[in-house]
């Protein structure tokens, strides 16, 4: 296992069936990868609580990877006009601040 989480980067390819990323695009991965989608967490929106979460660079290869695979939907379309390090805490930290913005 290679650790590392806030992982921004770039697609190099595509799994079946994923329509929203074209490669080439600079994605970033946050440190939680997937989720069941379908526990009592889950369906609250409150997947980060998920017991079947898995994490970057804790359950599969992370940033300091040469390589990373990521679900789809776990891979975060990045803007434009920022550097690498300049979005890469909100792929960890931005999971935190969001739930907590949400219960405001």
């Amino acid at each position: 296992m290679t650790p590392g989480h806030e992982v921004v980067g770039e697609v190099l390819a595509l799994g079946d069936g994923v329509v929203d990323f074209l490669v080439g695009d600079r994605v970033g991965i946050a440190w939680l990868r997937e989720t069941c989608g379908n526990c009592r967490f889950c369906r609250r929106g409150r997947e980060n609580l998920c017991p079947g979460s898995r994490y970057t660079g804790w359950d599969a290869d992370g940033g300091y990877a040469e390589l990373a695979v990521v679900p789809a939907a776990y891979a975060l379309p990045l803007p434009t006009g920022y550097t690498d390090d300049e979005p890469a805490p909100l792929l960890c930290a931005g999971l935190i601040g969001y739930h907590a913005l949400e219960q405001c």
